[in-house]
């Protein structure tokens, strides 16, 4: 499997758990404390985001990235 593809199984996995745990609990602060702990764990996986693969734009400029977004645009990343 490539990177892009275990990357898309990631993002889709963590979604899927955002999905649910807001789903299950609301919005609250601790509702987003959680979503905060599977975000952090989906970005700590540094194999599935090589720099080659999200390159820095010159001058340092922020570039965004979507790695996903539902159609409703409701959950993005």
């Amino acid at each position: 499997m490539s990177v892009h593809d275990t990357r898309a199984a990631a993002v889709a996995e963590t979604l899927s758990q955002v999905r649910a745990t807001e789903a299950r609990l609301g919005v609250s602060r601790e509702t987003l404390g959680r979503l905060k702990e599977l975000l952090t764990g989906l970005a700590s996986r540094t194999e599935l985001f090589p720099a080659e693969h999200f390159p820095v734009a010159p001058g340092g400029h922020g570039t965004v990235y979507r790695l996903s977004e539902d159609p409703d645009r409701r959950f993005a990343l």
